[in-house]
């Protein structure tokens, strides 16, 4: 049976998030199998649409210490990926530096992250992915 329920993500970002994680990735949440997409399993369902990789902006590029680097030469790239769903087009973006970073831009321009994907519970959302990241991307 399908149920299709309102949920706001400003509401519950955890929510949205994990439930886009599951549209997204081909992943096992139950049982001696599991895995966690972008995590345990980076196979994606048959429905998404792979797009080209896209540049990291600069300015999160870091060291375990947390400290900002500017070395120039220390490159991360986004692996993208589209969705088409009922209320629109999803793009989901991810990268790892250490930790993974899983985000979601939105049919609405809003952009949904987690910037330590291992867990399930660190989802925020904020205005578009250029007021988190303070440049523009091109997909």
């Amino acid at each position: 049976m399908t149920f299709n329920l309102p949920i706001d993500a400003r509401d519950n970002p955890n929510l949205v998030g994990e439930h886009l994680r599951h549209l997204f990735f081909d992943q096992n949440r139950i049982g001696p199998n599991y895995t966690l997409g972008c995590y345990s399993t980076f196979q994606l369902r048959e429905n998404v649409v792979e797009l080209p990789k896209q540049p990291v902006p600069e300015w999160d590029q870091r060291l375990w210490a947390g400290e900002w680097v500017s070395d120039e030469t220390c490159e991360f790239y986004f692996t993208c990926a589209e969705l088409e769903t009922l209320g629109g087009k999803i793009k989901m973006l991810y990268y790892w530096d250490h930790d993974g970073f899983l985000s979601f831009i939105l049919p609405d321009g809003s952009y949904l992250y987690n910037s330590d994907c291992k867990k399930d519970y660190r989802w925020e959302l904020v205005d578009s992915f250029e007021s988190y990241w303070h440049t523009t991307l091109s997909l």
